[in-house]
């Protein structure tokens, strides 16, 4: 697998790929993390293994390169941790998302923009890059690749979109955006039919409702044509005999099977179980025969003909006969034409049926499917969860209770209608999974679902350090307008050589408003005169209006002298937010005027009640104090005034 990515980055201008889309079954974030991602930003294995690159490293390189990962989530996908990449796990009805692909699209070594593609039986986990014995094959992207590739990316894109809780938000890897530039780069940059001679052909089960257009997997890889015989290679077994029926009657013809199981650690190997009994010849790999076969195949021969099929499908009804069943599996394979003298017989040899027991595997090895579809969601702007879960009305489940970060919201089960849930947290970093617990049959259960991360900045997703305010306000007290070019990488003022790389120090709010007027005063006088500086003061630069609220924000503001600190500190920074913006009004403003305006009445209702039952308010104004929220306005006018004359 590892020369398979790198085969692929090799094509690639700088080996640089601008989008990557892998989808698997089973996701190991660690793994992924400490050894594909690497490789993808340009390290070497030897390096890797001696000397790990370091996240900041990696973020850097992401930051060029945009990476999604799609995973089933019955499958206990781990949580990403804070690298830039977008993860997302896929829900299927009576079925389990089980391609294993890499796409890759971007500028060739050529100059010309293009796609890549790899198709596998490996997952993204150390048993599939590391273990087992696997399959892969890679092509460059033609026109009927994309055919088949673009209604599974368009439903994936569907997906992330629910996944965002339908809100017009920005999820973390820009999941959405990612698809639809892949969807724009295969209907533009696919190789024509005429330049795709000799290539293998890409075959897909398809999720419902997108795969009543194509036929069922088995068919499509048979090609409307008989064959003699089938070499069949595949770790799990069901429905064995209607599938090799298949093979055989079609078009009247008869074939020889021969089939390749897999070493299973306790009961040797895993045979299919053929009812009724159907002749066919077993084999097993010659070299390393102990090692695990995760790989999926199937070899057709005819009199002059041959077609090699390698993928993620096991010959199974869930995998190649999707839509005929309970089970239906979204697979991947591809289909190669092959000479009439190839043959893989020298790598097997013959297997004693004994050295082993039968079994229909129709779960393919796989947890449980989930009796609910269920999505939850963390919007960073309004501070809240946002849930549903669609339960499965046939499980007839006993108890749904979701838990995510400190907080519970019990759920109905009687109702197979999708349930919805917004539950209020202030967080500081980010929440990464959830549990559902459940009852079903007497039975307590629980699964692990992944969060996704809404309108979140870098350094909230721990992308970058957390924004420290003592350095910041450093920073701008030393502006000099026409001399001074401070960094503009989003995100900074927490980066200095003593700063915890987690955000973690320094945690108590530092309230020194000198420093701090003195330093919007500051901003306000470097970008007095537009054009005259490098930099957009309305962005997410360094020294911006952005930047102090980041770093305001990411303080604790649990007491109420807090909320006093970070009341004063956020209505100045509305006023030079808005001092900026006349000055500025091509330019879209971070943070958005609404979000001020929201924290500032959200922060003056809880203040207000504070004021007006303070021993020191009633000695200030006597038996007759003015209404809190009317001084608090008088405040700001203050300000107002303050920014008006410096």
């Amino acid at each position: 697998m590892r020369t398979a990515l790198s085969g692929m980055l090799e094509q690639f201008a700088d080996g640089k790929p601008s989008q990557v889309l892998f989808t698997s079954f089973n996701y190991s974030a660690a793994f992924f993390e400490n050894n594909v991602l690497p490789l993808l930003c340009g390290t070497a294995l030897d390096t890797i293994k001696e000397s790990p690159p370091s996240r900041a490293f990696l973020n850097e390189q992401l930051a060029d390169m945009q990476v999604v990962v799609a995973c089933d989530h019955s499958a206990h996908p781990e949580p990403k941790s804070n690298l830039r990449y977008g993860l997302m796990s896929v829900a299927l009805r009576g079925g389990r998302f089980h391609p294993k692909l890499i796409l890759m699209h971007g500028r060739l070594k050529s100059g010309r923009p293009g796609l890549w593609l790899c198709v596998t039986s490996a997952n993204l986990s150390y048993s599939g890059w590391g273990v087992n014995r696997e399959v892969f094959g890679t092509t460059p992207v033609s026109a009927q690749h994309a055919a088949q590739l673009a209604p599974l990316l368009e439903w994936l894109r569907q997906q992330a979109q629910a996944r965002a809780a339908g809100l017009e938000a920005r999820e973390e890897g820009e999941t959405r955006q990612v698809l639809l530039s892949l969807l724009n780069a295969l209907r533009e940059y696919s190789l024509p039919d005429a330049a795709a001679a000799g290539l293998p052909s890409l075959h897909l089960a398809l999720p419902a409702p997108v795969r009543e257009a194509h036929p069922p997997l088995l068919a499509a890889l048979l090609g409307g044509q008989s064959w003699q015989s089938a070499s069949v290679i595949s770790p799990f077994w069901s429905g064995v005999r209607k599938l090799l029926d298949t093979i055989r009657d079609e078009r009247g013809g008869h074939a020889a099977f021969e089939l390749v199981p897999a070493m299973q650690t306790a009961d040797g190997y895993s045979f299919p179980a053929i009812q009724p009994q159907l002749p066919a010849d077993y084999a097993r790999f010659v070299e390393e025969p102990e090692r695990y076969t995760h790989a999926k195949a199937m070899l057709l021969s005819a009199p002059g003909r041959k077609v090699l099929c390698i993928g993620s499908a096991n010959f199974t009804a869930a995998a190649l006969q999707h839509g005929q069943g309970y089970l239906s599996n979204v697979e991947a394979m591809l289909r190669y034409q092959v000479g009439p003298d190839y043959n893989w017989s020298g790598m097997l040899t013959a297997l004693d049926q004994e050295a082993g027991r039968a079994r229909d595997d129709a779960d393919e090895g796989a947890p449980p499917l989930p009796p609910f579809q269920a999505e939850v969601a963390y919007d960073w702007h309004s501070r809240q969860f946002h849930c549903s879960v669609t339960p499965d009305p046939a499980a007839r489940l006993g108890a749904l209770t979701l838990e995510v970060g400190p907080l519970q919201h019990v759920f109905r089960c009687d109702d197979a209608a999708t349930q919805h849930a917004r539950l209020p947290l202030t967080l500081r970093q980010p929440v990464r999974s959830y549990q559902l617990h459940y009852a079903r049959n007497g039975v307590d259960a629980i699964h692990v679902g992944l969060v996704t991360q809404l309108n979140a900045d870098d350094d909230q997703l721990d992308y970058l350090p957390k924004p420290r305010l003592d350095q910041l306000l450093l920073l701008l007290l030393g502006l000099v307008p026409g001399k001074t070019h401070p960094r503009l990488r989003a995100g900074g003022g927490g980066d200095g050589e003593d700063s915890d790389p987690d955000g973690l120090d320094h945690a108590d709010p530092v309230f020194d408003f000198f420093s701090f007027f003195l330093a919007t005063d500051k901003l306000r006088r470097y970008y007095a005169v537009p054009g005259q500086q490098a930099g957009n003061p309305l962005g997410t630069g360094t020294a911006t209006v952005f930047a102090l609220y980041r770093a305001v924000t990411v303080q604790a503001a649990a007491t109420p002298s807090d909320q006093i600190g970070r009341y004063v500190q956020l209505a100045e920074l509305r006023e030079t937010l808005a001092w900026l913006q006349a000055r500025y009004p091509d330019q879209a403003p971070h943070p958005a005027p609404a979000l001020l305006d929201s924290e500032l009445r959200q922060l003056e209702a809880s203040l207000a009640p504070l004021l007006s039952a303070s021993p020191h308010w009633q000695a200030m104004f006597g038996p007759r104090p003015p209404d809190a929220r009317t001084f608090l306005n008088w405040f700001r006018e203050e300000l107002k005034h303050k920014a008006d004359t410096p």
